[in-house]
């Protein structure tokens, strides 16, 4: 159907598009990740019958990888260890930190170490014995070379297919403009792509 076709020539030309718009992006940060260190930084806070749970988000790219870390500190009933101040006061304390920063990367503290490919994960639940606080550790790294490849995927399979066509025009003034295939016996239709304008030589 003409209908039908036409739509999902729009949909992969805005697809290709929206993705092109995204690697550019996504390689702009990248470039900018080995000079500024930005993070993102954000808190919550959650009582329930278990204890005083005081959660810490950070969203953090630098050095060409963006790390996730979700780090969770519970307390529950019993005595504190001398180096863990209240709930309360390290609520009060965190939110000093609230919101985006940045920094030149070698002056921020390392969530993470380097790895050869950029990915990592880490899921580290741990407590301190005898003491009434639990700790867990998530942390999530992915490398931007990996989301400008991924994002970059579709505008290249776009340029690639372009190419071609423009190529079969070159070679046939009867190739359709849609998607190159020879229309010299329906110059009105293309039977490959079912594109409606007429096909004549120019």
């Amino acid at each position: 159907m003409p209908g039908v076709e036409r739509l999902r020539r729009i949909a992969w030309n805005g697809m290709a598009i929206v993705s092109a718009m995204l690697c550019l992006a996504l390689a702009g940060l990248w470039i900018r990740s080995y000079s500024v260190r930005d993070m993102y930084r954000w808190f919550a806070r959650r009582d329930d019958s278990v204890g005083t749970t005081i959660c810490f988000n950070i969203v953090r790219a630098v050095d060409g990888e963006v790390g996730f870390v979700h780090f969770e500190q519970t307390y529950g009933p019993g005595p504190l260890p001398a180096e863990y101040s209240s709930p309360d006061e390290m609520w009060r304390d965190v939110q000093r930190h609230r919101g985006w920063t940045t920094a030149p990367p070698r002056e921020s503290i390392a969530y993470w170490e380097p790895s050869s490919l950029g990915f990592q994960y880490h899921d580290d639940p741990s407590s301190i014995s005898g003491a009434a606080v639990t700790v867990r550790d998530r942390l999530r790294v992915i490398p931007y070379w990996f989301m400008v490849t991924a994002t970059g995927l579709i505008p290249a399979w776009w340029l690639c297919r372009a190419i071609r066509v423009r190529v079969r025009r070159r070679r046939n003034r009867w190739a359709c403009t849609s998607c190159g295939y020879d229309c010299r016996a329906t110059p009105e239709r293309c039977p490959e792509c079912d594109a409606s304008e007429p096909m004549e030589p120019r």
